[in-house]
């Protein structure tokens, strides 16, 4: 085999080399790929008998991963090294390799993996709907826009939120210069990273629209920034960013666990919302 190249070789280099070393059923395996791309195989102390296969298979990971490879010494691991076994192989961050068994792989992203994540809940505290697309420029605001409108126009309350972080386009749709709020949801996203859902008023980023006022409903909208925002482009590269915490049911809460309680607190706004988009 050649030593893999690049980023996508590294990967199914690994498995290879772990498939020969176990041909039959392989052993419970955490693979863990840095920010770097740099690959650790992580074995039970089980998985090998004797120290010189441990060795071994260290050379030979070491060898087809190239460079990629973090270095003999920590390409290969046994659980009893890790200094907090479930951080690693009990992470909620881990996904199953496609057609593996036993095969498990923990990203160390810029970003924990809020996307690939079940939901945090079987139903969120508001009912919630999330225009997504992949591509901009479809129509996504403008179908949100007429949506909270026509909603209004049932007599329903409704709160608009502007996620489109790094092309926010809402409030310009929605909300006229004079009725800007003084903060967006950038900055409270950042000011709840300690975990303080309740340090940052969300009253302060919350804008009136006007074309609501024609109705018997109401509409509420939760731009990227308002008036006083500041370092928006700093705090964008922060807002993703997973954080301690001493919650036991989240110990690397992020992007996810924020939204969350971002829609708690909008529950709890006077004149609770019907809807949340």
């Amino acid at each position: 085999m050649t030593a893999a190249q690049n980023f996508d070789q590294a990967l199914p280099a690994a498995l290879a080399v772990l498939k020969q070393r176990f041909p039959a059923v392989s052993p419970l395996t955490t693979i863990v790929r840095d920010a770097f791309g740099l690959l650790t195989v992580v074995l039970p102390d089980s998985a090998l008998a004797e120290a010189s296969d441990w060795d071994e298979l260290a050379d030979r990971l070491d060898a087809e991963l190239g460079r990629y490879s973090p270095g003999v010494r920590r390409v290969l691991l046994r659980t009893s090294d890790l200094i907090d076994e479930d951080a690693i192989c009990a992470s909620s961050d881990r996904i199953r390799l496609p057609d593996q068994t036993n095969t498990w792989l923990l990203d160390r992203l810029q970003t924990n993996q809020d996307w690939l994540r079940r939901p945090l809940s079987a139903s969120p505290p508001l009912p919630t709907a999330i225009a997504f697309s992949i591509k901009g420029g479809v129509g996504r605001t403008t179908a949100l826009a007429l949506w909270a409108w026509h909603l209004a126009r049932q007599g329903k309350k409704v709160v608009v939120v502007d996620l489109d972080l790094e092309a926010p386009g809402l409030a310009g749709v929605l909300l006229d210069e004079d009725r800007m709020p003084d903060f967006g949801v950038v900055d409270w996203l950042i000011e709840t990273l300690s975990g303080d859902a309740d340090s940052f008023p969300l009253s302060e980023c919350l804008g009136e629209c006007a074309l609501a006022e024609s109705t018997p409903g109401r509409i509420r909208v939760l731009p990227a920034f308002g008036k006083r925002t500041k370092n928006y482009i700093n705090k964008l590269g922060r807002v993703f960013m997973p954080v301690f915490s001493n919650d036991d049911e989240a110990r690397l809460p992020g992007f996810a666990e924020r939204l969350q309680r971002l829609l708690v607190q909008i529950k709890r706004l006077d004149d609770t919302p019907d809807a949340v988009l």
